[in-house]
């Protein structure tokens, strides 16, 4: 009889688009950030956009295809 081995370990989720990459990053950060009111976490969200450079963006675009020649 065989036995079968099972895992606790959760599948690999690939994040396929660069908005799913975008805000993986950008929701990692908001985590480490130690605001928690409303306006603290709207204020904090403009810090961490402005943080995100142009070239990291368009290289995230264009690794998945999407940007043009």
């Amino acid at each position: 009889m065989s036995a079968l081995a099972f895992s606790s370990r959760r599948p690999i989720y690939r994040i396929s688009t660069p908005t799913e990459q975008a805000y993986g990053k950008f929701r990692h950060l908001l985590r480490d950030a130690v605001e928690r009111t409303a306006e603290e976490n709207r204020q904090r969200i403009g810090v961490l956009l402005d943080k995100v450079p142009r070239i990291e963006c368009a290289s995230k675009f264009r690794n998945l295809g999407y940007a043009s020649e």
